[in-house]
Order: C-alpha cells, then structure tokens, then sequence
C-alpha cells in the first residue's frame, strides 16, 4: 500500500507540472493524438526462473498535450530548430489475447522540434520533431499496480493541425513480487502482468496521429 502511495504522489506530481507548464505558456496548443501498437510482455526475473516475452499484445492510448505552436519556416531556405519540454496525461489500454487491462499517466516529453525550407537534393519542405519521453502511471487491476515508461519517438506535421509519429518504448510494470503466494496459490489477478512474479518489461511500438484542438 505505501509502494503503490509514493507511486500516486509521483503521478500526481507529473501531472501538475504538466498543468503548470502548460498555464504558463498561454500560447501553448492542446493537442489530441490517438496511438497504436504492438506490445512485448515478460517478466525481468522471474521466481520460477524463467524469463523472456511471455505474452505478445496490442496497445492502444489516447493522449493529451500542451505543445509550443509549430516552427516557422526560413525564408526563402533554410533549416530552423528549438527545444522544448512538452507536458502530457494519458489513458490507454493493453490487450493481450482475452486478458484486458486499462491504464492511466502523465509525463514530460524533452523535444527538439525542427523545420526546413526547400533543402536537400529534392528541396524538400518539412517540420516535425522528434524527443524522449518519461512518464509514470498505474494500471487499473485491483492492485493499483504502478509502471514507468521511456520512449523515443519522430513525427512528422501534416498542414499546421495534424501530425504522423512513430514511437518506441519500454515500460517497467512494478507488480509485487511474492515467490511463496506465486508457488503455492498461483499468480494473482492482474492481466496482462500475473502478481508476484515482480517487474515486468512491456517492450512497444506504436503509430499515431495528432490533431490540434
């Protein structure tokens, strides 16, 4: 109870730094983006000795945040780059065969966002960016059970109100490890993840698409 506790105050915390960046930057964007992916999912040290990706699943997550209005372009050519730490909660869903499990999050992505203007061979014009990521959050099962998250991800704008991405991500899953309740009464309720095997990896790649409020 007091592991899963400490967990909720850091979540809580992320988001409201989320919140606070976002307030004081009014010029700010809300952005909406829809993701999908695969997912790998297996036990780091399993009691039984086993290890490696036990259950392979789908991913599903909406997220929301707070991002700096798009980069304008040099003029008339040229390349344009700035960082930023973009704040943002989410909700999503990890589905491995029956098994079914919701989760809720929030977290800071440091970017690099970029835009050019008629460059390279082509004289192709383009903006996006690309960025890591660190988020925390809990899983709904009864255990409130937590996970932590980094990513690495690019995307690409579509006109000035859309975006395709691609990330890549690992996910610690922090399930209570009890060797003795996981040999004798079998793993407890907590689909995709069995409590008291311990920490899981949930290794992802998703696609997504971002609109602009």
């Amino acid at each position: 109870m007091v592991r899963t506790n400490r967990w909720v105050l850091v979540v809580g915390l992320v988001v409201a730094l989320g919140f606070g960046s976002a307030t004081a930057h009014a010029e700010r964007e809300s952005i909406v983006t829809f993701s999908g992916g695969l997912s790998a999912i297996g036990p780091l040290d399993a009691p039984d000795g086993t290890g490696g990706p036990e259950h392979l699943g789908l991913q599903l997550r909406g997220t929301m945040s707070w991002e700096e209005p798009p980069l304008s372009y040099q003029e008339p050519k040229g390349y344009r780059f700035a960082g930023t730490v973009v704040p943002e909660i989410f909700a999503g869903m990890v589905s491995t065969g029956d098994d079914r499990s919701e989760l809720v999050g929030g977290g800071l992505r440091f970017e690099l966002a970029f835009s050019q203007r008629r460059m390279g061979l082509l004289e192709v014009s383009a903006r996006g960016g690309c960025y890591v990521a660190a988020r925390g959050g809990l899983f709904t099962d009864p255990a409130r059970t937590p996970f932590a998250e980094g990513a690495l991800g690019e995307y690409f704008l579509v006109g000035d109100t859309a975006r395709l991405g691609l990330e890549l991500g690992v996910m610690g899953i922090y399930a209570a490890r009890d060797e003795e309740e996981w040999v004798i009464r079998g793993a407890l309720a907590g689909p995709p993840f069995e409590q008291g095997r311990g920490t899981y990896l949930n290794v992802n790649a998703a696609l997504y698409l971002g609109i602009v409020l």
